[in-house]
């Protein structure tokens, strides 16, 4: 072999090994920053969000029941999460997406006040001032909801035979995930939500090209000890059933592919809803979750709030 052909050989060789080091360091810190959320990070990350403070936004709808909480979970963590008293009986537990917090929850709070609904908005794990750094997508998340959901059943207004839950996006899958788990939740909403955690979901909401997305999935798993598969909502909705369940999702999501949200509305039994909009994103629906929407669009918003309200109105109260 020429010279040349062996320097070419070995500058090509190297590019190659170079990349490959690339493509495995960029997963791993993609997947550190999917599976942890440490305190630190989280306060420094709202404390540029002063609009967003729980107290504004109370301040701002007019709650003024509201009740700041600590919830304990089985595996004793300690959760921060706030509580608005049932008028009506029934409860919902509204849950945040990843990354977010209880409080920012409190514009669709208020939408369920003031049909007479209580509420209970918890901050999971690894969010907010809550307990814990790892986030583990529901395999330990469903503590968190349990813990909410027992909070609501021995509050003496309301009904334990009348209390729902909506999630959006990972919130969304979590609510599906817990309610599979507990037959006393009677009806769900699910906002936007992931249908499974793969390599190709993987790589919709991160943009990344292969390999990059199977390698973040290989590591999520080494460093969570358990299977995705294992917390993917598709594999888990069909148990709901015969309970309610209602899913939407919009085409343009750039975040979520928007066929899952036919893969969870073809896997889920009876009673089952699916509201699909196609110009709508990531929880273009509610229109309510201030930090990711700028300008709601109140139209949509008020859609929303007609249909889910209508939704639990049937399910919980037993309203036609």
């Amino acid at each position: 072999m020429k010279k040349w052909q062996k320097v070419t050989l070995g500058t090509v060789g190297a590019v190659v090994s170079l990349v490959i080091i690339a493509a495995f360091a960029l997963s791993y810190y993609i997947s550190a920053s999917l599976g942890s959320n440490p305190l630190e990070k989280r306060r420094e990350f709202w404390a540029t969000l002063p609009e967003l403070h729980a107290d504004t936004l109370l301040a701002e709808y007019g709650l003024l029941e509201c009740e700041k909480i600590t919830l304990v979970t089985a595996d004793d963590l300690e959760l921060e999460a706030l509580h608005f008293p049932s008028h009506n009986g029934a409860a919902i537990i509204i849950q945040h997406g990843g990354f977010a917090r209880g409080s920012d929850m409190i514009p669709m709070a208020a939408m369920f006040i003031r049909q007479g609904y209580g509420a209970i908005l918890p901050t999971l794990r690894a969010h907010g001032e809550s307990g814990g750094e790892l986030i583990t997508f529901g395999h330990h998340e469903v503590k968190d909801l349990e813990a909410a959901y027992q909070y609501l059943a021995n509050r003496p207004e309301v009904d334990p035979e009348k209390i729902g839950a909506i999630g959006t996006s990972m919130g969304g899958a979590l609510v599906i995930l817990y309610a599979a788990d507990n037959p006393k939740i009677k009806a769900v909403v699910a906002e936007s939500p992931y249908h499974e955690l793969s390599k190709e979901s993987v790589a919709a909401f991160t943009g990344m090209p292969w390999p990059i997305p199977a390698l973040i999935v290989y590591f999520l798993e080494q460093k969570l000890g358990f299977p995705l598969a294992s917390v993917s909502p598709v594999n888990r909705i069909g148990e709901i059933s015969p309970r309610p369940v209602f899913i939407m999702m919009g085409g343009s999501d750039p975040m979520v592919p928007p066929e899952g949200g036919e893969a969870l509305y073809a896997a889920a039994g009876e009673p089952r809803t699916y509201w699909y909009e196609d110009h709508l994103d990531h929880l273009g629906f509610s229109q309510l979750i201030n930090m990711l929407i700028a300008e709601p669009d109140l139209t949509q918003a008020a859609a929303f709030e007609a249909r889910v309200t209508a939704f639990f109105n049937q399910y919980l109260l037993g309203e036609n």
